[in-house]
């Protein structure tokens, strides 16, 4: 069994997470600390994103998490290329750690 965690703001000053593949991913989770004051939205797009930039219009919202000085779990519903988490204030670097598991693929 393959698995991925990242903290997708980890090391990152801006609004916008880093952006993660989760093209294989089986099932996925993302767990986030946030302030009464931020609200989080987690998107996905299937643009290819290898050779270029993804649009801001190629990204979907997936799901909005509104502040509530909370942490907590969210399921997330694979079948999409790329992921990424985006926060709604400049108040507190929220934490939103993504946990996953590949597709296992077969040899032949």
């Amino acid at each position: 069994m393959s698995t991925f965690r990242s903290d997708l703001f980890g090391g990152v000053s801006g609004n916008t997470s880093t952006i993660y593949l989760v093209a294989d991913a089986a099932e996925m989770t993302l767990f986030y600390d946030v302030d009464s004051a931020t609200s989080l939205e987690i998107h996905g797009s299937n643009a290819s994103g290898f050779r270029h930039a993804i649009l801001e219009d190629e990204w979907s919202v997936l799901t909005t998490i509104v502040g509530a000085a909370d942490n907590g779990l969210v399921n997330i519903e694979p079948g999409f290329r790329w992921a990424r988490v985006v926060r709604e204030s400049d108040t507190s670097l929220p934490s939103a750690v993504l946990h996953g598991r590949n597709v296992v693929r077969g040899m032949g």
